[in-house]
């Protein structure tokens, strides 16, 4: 399987450089999402505002979805507790 970055290379029609800058912010927004309780970097999130911010309309939308991936609503994720018992 080819790394991800060239993957994105082709599935998208990115040039190396783009897809090397994008591909770690979307791996990892993924892998935080899919874990649970997602907490942004700081560094992280000031690339993805910038980006969500941007007038480049490709630009702009992978920054508003980068966004919603790393928005934890809650309840928490990891330490909800459901009660499966009549009142």
């Amino acid at each position: 399987m080819p790394p991800p970055c060239a993957r994105a290379e082709r599935t998208y029609n990115l040039d190396a450089a783009v897809a090397g800058q994008i591909t770690p912010l979307v791996v990892g927004a993924f892998a935080a999402h899919y874990g649970g309780d997602e907490a942004a970097p700081s560094n992280v999130l000031a690339t993805v505002n910038g980006m969500a911010a941007s007038s480049d309309p490709s630009t702009k939308a992978l920054g508003q979805s980068l966004l919603g991936l790393w928005t934890d609503l809650p309840p928490a994720d990891n330490t909800l507790e459901i009660v499966l018992t009549a009142p």
